[in-house]
């Protein structure tokens, strides 16, 4: 998702339980052209009834999507009740169309409409623009950026979807390219995501889920130089890591259980920032499942995107609102990290999850900034826990700096 100097890119296993997809075992006849970031949202929303292939068994993920077929995976992942189709409703619709009742249904909820001439064109590609809009429209969130005057029409959806990594696989704002058919692989596993990030998901299989907190996820994530690749040994052809630095912990404890970790549901978007006054800047629930007794936490490494860290004079962690870690006075370099030591190891029971805030206090002389502070990988949390389980990478408020 983000374009960091000296990182790599690999697609890894955040835990050794991943969500709950099934085997990659063949489920389409062109299993072969899935592309394998795909596969998990593929499988599990086939798993979820939501993607049914094609009569000949394949899936054609390469293929673009078209009106048809995206008003059908829309109205399947947001559950809206289907709306009859009526006649005369689309001049180029009998009725009788396996997809009329979700172009209907569609237009009922105001994401689609028909063309000038009155038809749907169901065979038409969708573009990425207009799935951005459709796709920002349907999660019924109020919009947290302004329309900025002479700026494409598509560009608040984009910025929209971006605070909320909604944007399309392995693009970000400025390459996210709004005249691009987008294939159906592609659609599928950004929907995938939007079921994730809405609330809409329920995995298949029976697994613990406190707080809102999914067990695991494959995903995108840059990855440090000097990181460990490891083959998985589950037999997912994917990848585990290990960081050769870690975030400075505690000793890890066989008999501490699993660590699940989320944002806030409090945290604020976006923000402005005046010099010379503190904000808090990320903030994350931690939490345990009903089998774990009780988790550390004692130190948490963070990276600032599109910012200085120099910005701020001072960076500190707050636990449930109090001060629990000393001031430190940020020193940039070009990774732009920070880590933070809590002044002892916060205890986390099922009976008491605890919110850890970032905290800084704006510099007189910081530059303008439009930037977050990201927490990206399980290692990044000091914890006696060995498993850590969360949507990662965990994004904080966008900060904004302007003269």
């Amino acid at each position: 998702m983000y374009n960091i100097p000296s990182m790599k890119k690999i697609i890894l296993t955040i835990t050794a339980l991943l969500l709950p997809f099934v085997a990659f075992g063949a489920v389409f006849t062109d299993d072969d052209t899935i592309p394998e970031w795909a596969k998990p949202a593929i499988y599990e929303l086939t798993n979820q009834g939501i993607v049914t292939g094609n009569n000949d068994g394949t899936v054609a993920p390469l293929e673009a999507i078209n009106r048809g077929e995206f008003a059908t995976l829309m109205v399947r992942v947001t559950d809206v009740p289907l709306t009859e189709y009526v006649p005369g409703s689309f001049a180029d619709i009998n009725g009788d169309e396996w997809y009329a009742p979700y172009a209907a249904t569609a237009k009922a909820q105001g994401w689609l409409s028909g063309y000038p001439d009155g038809t749907f064109r169901a065979g038409d590609k969708v573009n990425r623009a207009e799935v951005a809009k459709i796709l920002w429209n349907a999660t019924e969130f109020p919009h947290t950026r302004e329309a900025v005057t002479d700026a494409p029409w598509f560009d608040i959806y984009f910025y929209e979807l971006a605070d909320s990594n909604l944007l399309a696989y392995g693009t970000d704002f400025s390459t996210a390219e709004p005249a691009v058919y987008p294939t159906r692989a592609e659609v599928m596993e950004q929907l995938f995501r939007f079921m994730v990030m809405t609330g809409r998901y329920s995995p298949t299989q029976d697994i613990e889920d406190v707080s809102g907190v999914l067990e695991g996820e494959i995903m995108e994530i840059n990855i440090p130089e000097d990181a460990v690749i490891i083959p998985d040994t589950s037999g997912i052809e994917q990848y585990k890591y290990e960081e050769e630095n870690p975030v400075t912990s505690i000793n890890k404890d066989p008999r501490a259980g699993q660590l699940q970790v989320s944002l806030s549901e409090t945290m604020e978007k976006s923000r402005f920032l005046t010099r010379g006054q503190e904000y808090p800047l990320h903030e994350l629930m931690f939490a345990t499942p009903k089998n774990t007794e009780l988790v550390k936490v004692s130190a948490l490494r963070f990276r600032l995107l599109s910012g200085r860290l120099e910005n701020f004079d001072t960076l500190w962690l707050e636990v449930d609102g109090e001060t629990f870690s000393g001031k430190i006075i940020p020193i940039g370099d070009t990774e732009n990290m920070i880590e933070i030591t809590l002044d002892s190891p916060i205890v986390i029971t099922k009976q008491r999850p605890r919110t850890i805030t970032l905290k800084g206090e704006v510099a007189m002389d910081a530059q303008p900034m439009d930037g977050r502070f990201v927490l990206y990988m399980p290692q990044w949390i000091g914890t006696d826990s060995s498993e850590v389980v969360a949507l990662f990478p965990l994004a904080g408020t966008t900060l904004k700096l302007v003269e």
